[in-house]
C-alpha cells in the first residue's frame, strides 16, 4: 500500500524543487527588477498609497537616476507610448 500524500504532487516533482537559498535568490532578485523596471512611477505610487515613505521613495528616485538604472524604464515606457500612439492614431 502506497504512503498517503497530504497533496496531489507526484513524488517524481516533489524530487526536484528548489533550495530554501534558491527561493530566497528568486524573490531578491525580483524585488531587484521590480524596482529597477517600475522606478520612475514609485515617488507617484509613494504619494498616494503611502505619504510617510514619500521622501524615502524620492532619495531611492534620485539613486537610481544618478546610477543610470532608470535606461530599462525609460525604454518600455517609450516603447509603450508608440504602440498606443500608432494603435489609437495619437
Amino acid at each position: 500500500m502506497a504512503s498517503a500524500q497530504a497533496d496531489a504532487i507526484p513524488a517524481f516533482d516533489r524530487e526536484h524543487t528548489a533550495s530554501p537559498r534558491g527561493v530566497l535568490t528568486a524573490c531578491l532578485m525580483g524585488a531587484a527588477m521590480l524596482l529597477i523596471f517600475c522606478s520612475r512611477e514609485l515617488p507617484a505610487w509613494a504619494d498616494q498609497t503611502l505619504p510617510e515613505l514619500s521622501d524615502t521613495a524620492k532619495q531611492i528616485d534620485d539613486t537610481l537616476n544618478a546610477v543610470d538604472l532608470t535606461a530599462p524604464y525609460d525604454a518600455i515606457h517609450t516603447f509603450m507610448q508608440r504602440l498606443s500612439d500608432s494603435r489609437f492614431g495619437g
